[in-house]
């Protein structure tokens, strides 16, 4: 028994004198691992909109369809992405506003999958146009019908957000309904501003881009056109001209004229006797001033005079 004791207080010392070196001659200090997958996962469920992806730094980001939060999770190339009839899809895939049921782990914030709802309550709506938003009545009309908006409606144009009174009539939108109200709106075809310069000569005339904008000729225009390739066509009485124009997305293209512009006419000038002095006289239609010469092109013109109490003088004559 007295070798038993003393064996044991040898091992004693030693793993005493062992544990003194390891503590006061190491310089070495080893960090403690934790091992990740000891914390439980915390699977959570979101009904929400896509409203931002960062394919760069691997990040995705909800906005609650019934709640005004916003919710960032990372992706991985394991994570389950599916359209609305179940089928795979990538993330590039997914279009910004879509409403989606998504899970994830709450304790890491990662996602682990992300479906285009199936929910019968929501409805998506493509290729949507002539949409008029009214942000006083917190409307958007289309199809014959007014719609009102949620109160966190969030509406995206290419990769981003904007405003929501930012869409046109003129454009082309897919629009998301939940619970008959809609919910996000995205601009599939935008729209672009053309400003006109150098076409003082088609003043007063007409100019039509496409079969969307047509309108008369006005001092300092500034159109906003449907992005897309067209061909302008601007006209003033018997002139006419056309020009190719493009228009970009959110951007102001200027288009000059000027190698289209109308050729002024040869004219002469025409001195008027009448009796009465009080007469009217019309140039084609048109009332003149003849208390002096009134230019007038070259060519044939019709003449009227008219007077109360006298009966109305018509002819034609010819300015050469």
């Amino acid at each position: 028994n007295k070798q038993m004791i003393k064996s044991h207080r040898l091992h004693l010392v030693l793993l005493f004198l062992f544990a003194t070196c390891l503590w006061g001659c190491g310089s070495h200090v080893v960090a403690p691992v934790y091992d990740d997958s000891a914390e439980p996962m915390e699977e959570t469920e979101l009904f929400g909109v896509v409203s931002h992806i960062d394919e760069v730094n691997g990040k995705v980001t909800f906005k609650s369809v019934q709640y005004a939060t916003e919710t960032e999770l990372s992706f991985s190339a394991g994570t389950d992405i599916r359209d609305k009839y179940g089928d795979a899809i990538t993330l590039s895939q997914v279009q910004l506003g879509s409403v989606v049921d998504v899970v994830y782990d709450a304790n890491r914030d990662k996602l682990i999958s992300m479906h285009i709802t199936k929910n019968e309550l929501v409805t998506e709506m493509k290729s949507i146009t002539k949409a008029v938003v009214d942000n006083v009545n917190h409307t958007v009309s289309f199809n014959g019908q007014t719609y009102s908006m949620t109160k966190n409606v969030t509406a995206f144009s290419d990769n981003t957000t904007i405003a929501v009174n930012e869409i046109c009539p003129i454009d082309q939108i897919t629009v998301w309904l939940y619970n008959d109200m809609v919910c996000s709106m995205y601009v599939e075809l935008g729209h672009g501003y053309l400003k006109l310069k150098d076409y003082a000569t088609y003043i007063g005339g007409m100019v039509e881009v496409g079969y969307d904008v047509i309108m008369p000729v006005t001092e300092d225009m500034l159109l906003t056109v449907p992005e897309g390739e067209y061909t302008l066509r601007i006209s003033k009485g018997e002139d006419a001209g056309t020009k190719p124009v493009t228009i970009v997305k959110n951007q102001e293209v200027v288009l000059s004229l000027a190698d289209i512009a109308i050729e002024p006419k040869p004219s002469g000038f025409v001195m008027f006797k009448v009796e009465p002095a009080g007469a009217a006289i019309y140039i084609d239609g048109k009332r003149v001033n003849a208390e002096g010469a009134v230019e007038i092109t070259y060519g044939k013109h019709r003449i009227q005079i008219l007077a109360e109490g006298y009966k109305t003088y018509s002819a034609t004559f010819n300015v050469n």
